[in-house]
């Protein structure tokens, strides 16, 4: 039986990174407490392993087909195995909260509108009575002036050092889990802050060469273009102008993927080829400078995958063997989930490898159906093509837009993005070198501004479709791509009737999860050492409520920022009348639009609004929005808000744990006590559902949940 033949081109890499990652997957469900989901996910993945295998080994009846099973069964289990142990030593890694002098070395510098994010690394935390702690995991902090520091930089300071505990559905976030950030640092005075000594590594020597030679050439945004183009950073970016790209479908341009490190391979072997070395000869210092160069833009997933891709692709030529895409794709995903195998909860993995994995697989299909273009065009528009249609799921899920417009912007701009990547970073080198880049970067400094002036000058926003739905039966939509492609030999109706039957499936799902995120009320409560908060996303409206608030709170602003889904807030409602209502609503206002802010205020304020815009109120109704009716407790100290059927109380300040506060008459559905204490929760134990959370305590395990109320 010939290749063309079998019905599915066996590839073992291939299988074992899925059976790497649905080991992953299911050991993420059931840590976090997701069992049955984790049981479906192992019972369906067995059972079509099984069903698949079997047939083969029957039918083909080759004993390669019965190792390749017992292979990915392997594979399930070390997946499964590695993420559970690297989850608890995730929490298990806790430490006394308190004042410690923190001493760490700068990891990440991670600008924000008013600040910025540094992250450190290899910490030490001391402790005046001399008991020192030695983290293994990252802390992040928040400083105002990081004009002095660089990246490698080892610094001391004093500061409120905390565990991380912003959970969903009691399980800490991807974000956290793939960066390995455990502590957060609150920063007393961060002009206190001293440089204990430089502790760079020979990355970051070379990430501060580059960062230090564009800025004293370029200036603002071309700067920051140019920072983002290099080294992945686009941090620094104007968020209108990001926008831009993002929603024409060609930000990644700022992602260090196999976009940079193909550009970077090609002008290398060119620049050896000038030498007159040979191509054998040519692998081995390509390799390495892929991988220096991978290093400083910190070792992401994107660019780690991409340098092994074409590593192996480097190395497979030279020896003669025909090069497999999806295989050296799969174990450059092997490699990252022995890492960190939480890489895979990540929105740039799953976008970088799916739509790796699909250009693949479809562009030779599309190029079938582009035979009449120029062969130039055809896989131009193939490959293209082929990114879009990947994309689709994961961009709906976690961006909630589709950028139609991205197939021919990316067509245009790919090339030219690719002499500005090369010229960028050859004169940046050169330049820096010889301290002379200001003159060498002038022509990049015209072509960015020039880039980024077309890309403001058309609105892709309104370009975009919005549709904000869930991802359906997301494995059903790439089985169909899959068939499509060609993985599967299947031949004419046939290959349609599965193809249009797949697609359905995922279609319809889609359709129903649209309607259930579009008629859902989606409860998210956040609470740290400065704030305690509920933020309420329904389909037209997000309602921040805050308590227990204290003075600083721009860090919390943007945690609980992350967790309203809309591009502003519809109501701020402040239940603690002790607050400054007017510096809450500052706070918000310097980071998104605030359209109304409600205060539960003394009695000389009743139902009146001030010259900041703050509406005052000690009981009644505050609005009706769509089908979500927000109301004042009767007491004051909460908010009851009703979405269709269900009822939800928000409460604060409860003095003396008076439950004359919580009226027995209502049956509410679920309540939420900001400042609750464990007493007054056990008076309502005949509630259907409630949690509990306070500042600087803890009432239940975690500080933060999610769910949706639907009718």
């Amino acid at each position: 039986m010939n290749a063309k033949e079998k019905f599915f081109n066996l590839r073992p890499l291939l299988i074992c990174a899925l059976s790497f990652s649905i080991g992953i997957g299911a050991c993420y469900l059931f840590k976090t407490d997701l069992r049955y989901y984790s049981a479906v996910l192992i019972l369906f993945t067995l059972a079509l392993v099984s069903l698949i295998f079997t047939l083969l080994i029957l039918f083909a009846k080759k004993k390669i087909y019965l190792l390749s099973l017992i292979i990915s069964l392997i594979f399930l289990v070390v997946g499964y195995s590695v993420t559970a142990v690297t989850f608890d030593n995730y929490i298990d890694a806790t430490i006394p909260t308190g004042n410690y002098t923190v001493e760490g070395r700068i990891d990440e510098i991670i600008k924000t509108s008013n600040t910025n994010k540094v992250i450190l690394t290899d910490i030490v935390l001391y402790k005046e009575n001399g008991n020192d702690i030695a983290l293994n995991y990252k802390l992040y902090a928040y400083i105002l002036d990081t004009e002095n520091l660089e990246t490698g930089d080892r610094i001391s300071f004093v500061a409120d050092v905390f565990n991380v505990t912003v959970m969903t559905e009691n399980t800490p976030k991807s974000y956290y889990l793939s960066e390995k950030l455990r502590y957060y640092a609150s920063v007393a005075d961060d002009t206190l802050i001293k440089k204990v000594r430089d502790d760079k590594t020979i990355f970051q020597h070379a990430e501060n060469f580059f960062e230090r030679t564009l800025k004293s050439s370029l200036s603002g945004e071309s700067y920051e273009f140019a920072r983002a183009l290099l080294l992945g950073k686009s941090d620094g970016i104007n968020s209108e102008v990001l926008d831009g790209f993002r929603f024409a479908g060609v930000a990644h341009i700022f992602a260090v993927s196999g976009l940079h490190i193909g550009f970077l391979a090609s002008a290398l072997y060119w620049i050896l080829g000038l030498f007159k070395i040979r191509k054998g000869y040519r692998i081995i210092p390509t390799i390495l400078i892929l991988f220096a160069y991978s290093g400083i833009c910190g070792f992401t997933s994107s660019s780690v995958r991409a340098s092994v891709m074409y590593s192996v692709m480097l190395i497979l030529s030279a020896v003669g063997y025909r090069y497999d895409g999806l295989s050296a794709l799969s174990l450059s995903a092997i490699i990252l989930f022995f890492i960190n195998p939480f890489v895979l909860l990540t929105a740039g993995f799953l976008l970088s490898f799916t739509v790796t994995a699909f250009i693949i697989i479809l562009t030779p299909t599309l190029e079938k159906l582009f035979k009449k273009f120029p062969q130039k065009l055809r896989t131009a528009l193939s490959v293209s093509l082929s990114a879009f249609l990947a994309g689709i799921p994961i961009c709906i899920y976690y961006f909630g837009y589709l950028s139609f417009i991205s197939m021919i912007l990316n067509i245009i701009l790919i090339p030219i993005v690719s002499i500005i990547f090369t010229a960028l970073f050859i004169l940046t080198l050169v330049g820096g070198i010889f301290s002379i880049s200001e003159y060498l970067l002038i022509p990049i400094d015209y072509a960015i501004r020039l880039i980024i002036y077309l890309m403001n000058y058309v609105n892709f926003k309104g370009l975009a479709l919005f549709v904000g739905a869930g991802t359906g039966a997301v494995l059903f939509y790439y089985l169909g791509l899959a068939v499509f492609g060609g993985m599967f030999n299947l031949k004419g109706k046939l290959k349609t009737i599965v193809i249009i039957l797949l697609l359905s499936v995922y279609c319809i799902t889609s359709i129903e999860n649209f309607y259930y995120e579009k008629n859902s009320l989606k409860v998210s409560a956040y609470c740290d050492n400065k704030v305690s908060a509920t933020v309420l996303n329904e389909k037209d409206a997000s309602i921040v409520i805050i308590s227990d608030c204290d003075n600083e709170i721009d860090y919390s602003v943007s945690q609980i920022l992350d967790r309203v889904e809309k591009k502003e807030i519809t109501y701020l409602i402040v239940l603690d009348k002790t607050m400054d209502i007017r510096a809450v609503l500052d706070a918000f206002k310097t980071k998104t639009t605030v359209c109304g802010a409600y205060c539960f205020g003394d009695e000389s304020k009743t139902h009146i609004y001030d010259k900041t815009g703050v509406y005052y109120s000690t009981g009644g109704k505050i609005s009706k929005h769509e089908r979500t009716n927000v109301s004042w407790l009767p007491s004051g100290y909460g908010v009851k808000v009703s979405f269709n059927d269900k009822t939800l109380s928000v409460y604060a300040n409860l003095p003396d744990l008076n439950i004359n506060y919580y009226s027995g008459e209502n049956d509410y559905d679920f309540i939420i006590a900001q400042n609750a204490q464990t007493e007054f929760l056990t008076r309502c134990k005949k509630l259907y559902s409630y949690r509990a959370f306070s500042k600087g305590i803890s009432v239940e395990t975690t500080r933060g949940i999610t769910f949706r109320i639907t009718g």
